[in-house]
Order: structure tokens, then sequence, then C-alpha cells
């Protein structure tokens, strides 16, 4: 029995109230595209991540792999013969019984992303991942100009209002709030719903919670010594591998990591990986901030790091950022919720690495020692009683053999 209760202890258990099965979730994987130019070495997969969905058009028709767009309304799909359009692997039957017009023209357009989309409203059945059956909108682009080659055959734009795909399937009952996720720790995931980090095997270390505004801005950045608080427009987005920022602030950044020992090998800064500690980067949003070690900004090639860094237009946290933070966008709150978590093995500790584990440790054993004392008086009892039985017994037997005297 004390055995079975120090199993007990040990072993890893989930209780059903953690669980969270009427709930669905994807988890999607990287599909690294090659570099522009047709390279298809090792280091193809490290410049051209994205978050991509597979998702079918009509219950029995063409299958799509759709880059996760996060905030962008609808679902884009590019037409294939439009001139300014990428080549695609399916074209869309607009002539399909599950296809209806809507008439309606709709545009998308992005400076910090660099994308100019623009197209036909329909609404078609959708699957995605398998998971979600649904009738919903799709815009069938005639004009799809990327220029950083950021989706594949299309955008899935999950929304930031109640015209978005989530609130449809909320509405729809598949999910229980109109709330996704997009976050990679060891390898991408999309979740739909409440997220439930314990069936994720994530432990959160802090939270910070930032408005779901019409234009988000870093209004101010600082790096080692260096300080820049001229505000710029943020992105939180998937479609990126890279921090993209601003040309004169990275500039200063990469001057800083040059006298930190850093060196340049052709177009990359590269750093040494292991036992150096770079300056953080500390980002100043709606008057949070938000930081990221140098273990998250560097990216392993080979026996060195190279900085996920790119200049753009203004600020762009991709992938290197979705690594440190769990990000959830709660439609329903107007709220963008950035965790900061970490693998739940990486963090969970033996009873024998904590106070409270060695109090039940050592309330177990005062425990164990009681029973076995109780049960020991209870068997010393029972013997004596079995003893003072056999003798009543003898005792009655020998009174029964006595002759009688007349």
């Amino acid at each position: 029995m004390i055995w079975f209760l120090l199993l007990l202890l040990l072993s890893p258990s989930q209780s059903d109230n953690y669980s969270n099965k009427q709930i669905p979730s994807t988890y999607l994987r990287p599909k690294p595209k090659a570099r522009a130019g047709g390279a298809d070495d090792e280091a193809a997969a490290v410049y051209s991540f994205t978050f991509t969905s597979a998702m079918k058009i009509g219950t029995n028709r063409d299958k799509y792999t759709l880059t996760i767009g996060v905030l962008m309304e609808d679902i884009w799909i590019t037409e294939p013969d439009c001139e300014k359009c990428k080549l695609v692997s399916q074209s869309y039957n607009k002539s399909a019984p599950s296809s209806t017009d809507l008439n309606i023209r709709s545009k998308y357009s992005n400076d910090i992303l660099d994308l100019d989309i623009a197209g036909n409203l329909f609404e078609d059945e959708l699957i995605i991942e398998n998971d979600y059956i649904l009738r919903g909108n799709i815009s069938v682009a005639t004009r799809f100009v990327d220029v950083r080659n950021l989706a594949i055959d299309g955008i899935l734009g999950l929304g930031k209002d109640e015209k978005s795909i989530v609130y449809k399937m909320f509405y729809e009952g598949l999910i229980d709030k109109p709330i996704y996720s997009v976050s990679y720790l060891s390898s991408p995931y999309l979740i739909f719903g409440t997220p439930n980090f314990l069936s994720l095997s994530l432990v959160v270390q802090s939270q910070q919670d930032l408005s779901i505004a019409s234009t988000l801005q870093v209004t101010s950045f600082s790096f080692g010594n260096f300080t820049n608080n001229d505000p710029c427009d943020l992105e939180i987005n998937s479609l990126t591998s890279y921090l993209l920022g601003p040309f004169d602030v990275l500039e200063a950044v990469f001057k800083v990591l040059v006298n930190e020992g850093c060196h340049y090998e052709e177009e990359l800064l590269m750093c040494e990986c292991e036992d150096v500690e770079y300056p953080e980067f500390i980002f100043t949003i709606q008057n949070q901030e938000i930081a990221l070690a140098s273990s998250e900004y560097l990216i392993t090639l080979g026996d060195n790091c190279f900085v996920a860094l790119k200049s753009g237009k203004a600020w762009i946290l991709g992938e290197p950022f979705l690594k440190a933070y769990f990000t959830e966008y709660n439609l329903e709150t107007k709220k963008i919720r950035i965790s900061k978590v970490s693998a739940l093995e990486d963090d969970l500790l033996s009873p024998f690495e904590t106070t409270e584990g060695w109090t039940v440790m050592i309330s177990l054993a005062i425990a164990s020692v009681a029973i076995y004392i109780f049960a020991f008086f209870i068997y010393v009892k029972y013997e004596d009683y079995k003893k003072q039985q056999f003798i009543d017994i003898q005792l009655l037997n020998s009174t029964k053999k006595k002759p009688r005297i007349l």
C-alpha cells in the first residue's frame, strides 16, 4: 500500500478538469518553400518559414495550401489566369453548385507586408485541416501582389471582428469562443477556441494584454545603450521568419552587435551561439514593455548563429517573437494576449526539488509509520484475542471431561 501511494504521487496524471476535449485544436507544421532563384539547400527552410494550413473549398473539390494571415479578413485564393497573381496549385470553380457569387469586390493592402490584393467575394463550403466544415466567405483574387513571396496558394485571413471566419466557427458551435492563437515553441501551431496550456504541455510565466487596434505601434525601442523613441507601425504576424524593422533603427542595432563581437559573413551578421549573452530587444507597445532575449532573435546556422533581422517599412514581429510568446487573439474582448511560455517538461520539478514535494513526502512517511504501528497494534491485539480464545476452549473442554461425584 505504501509503494502504491508513492507511485501515485510520482506518476504524471491529468485531471478531467484540465481536458479540453470538446474544443478541437489544429496543429500545423511548416512546409518550407525554395528560395528565390531555385535554391534547394538545407538553409532554404531557414529563410522561407511560413505557417500554412490545408483547406478544401467544396466538400470534394480543390485543396489549397494557405498561409495564416492572422488579423486579415476573409480567405484569399489566387486566380490562375490573373496576370499579376502567382502560380497556384488549383483553380477555383465558380460554377460549382456550392459556390455563391456575392457580387462584391474585395480589397486588401498592407504596406508593411508589401501585400496588394483585390478580387471578387464568394461564399462556399470550407474544410479547414479536416476538422472544421462550414460555409464561409472567400475572396478570389484578380490581383495578388506579394512582394515578399509570403503566401503559397493564398492566405487564410483569420480576421479581427464579427465578420471573420473565426466568428463564423463560433456561431456554428465549432469552438467555444471567437478566439484563435498562433505560436511556435518547438513547431508552429494554430489553436481555435480557448487555449488549454496544460494540454499543450506549456507553462505560462507571464501575460500581457494589448488592444486590437486599427494600428499597433512601437512607441519606444531600446537595445543595449541605443534607444529610439520615434513611434513606428507594428504587425505581430506569422507571415515571416524574421523580425523586420526600420532601416535606421536596425543599422544602430547592428553596430551594437558588432561592438559585442558579432561579425559579417556576406550579407549575414553572425554571432557566437554558446556562453554569450547579447542585449535584449525591448519594445514598448501600448505602454507595456515586451522583451526578446538574444536566444530568441538568433537563428542557429551550423556552428554559428545569425541575427534574424531584416529591414522593412515598419516593425513586423514574426517567428522569433512567436517562439518566445504565445499570441492569442480574442475577437470578443478585442484583446491580443501575449503569454511568455515554455515547455512544461522543462519547468516541471520533481517532488524532491520543491518544499511542497518534501512536505508531501514527509507527510506520507509519517502516515506510513502511523499506519504500520496501528496495523501492528491491531495484529498484537488479534493474536492476544486468539490466544485467550484457545485457553478458554481448553478450560471448557477440561471441565466437560471431569467425572461427576455422586
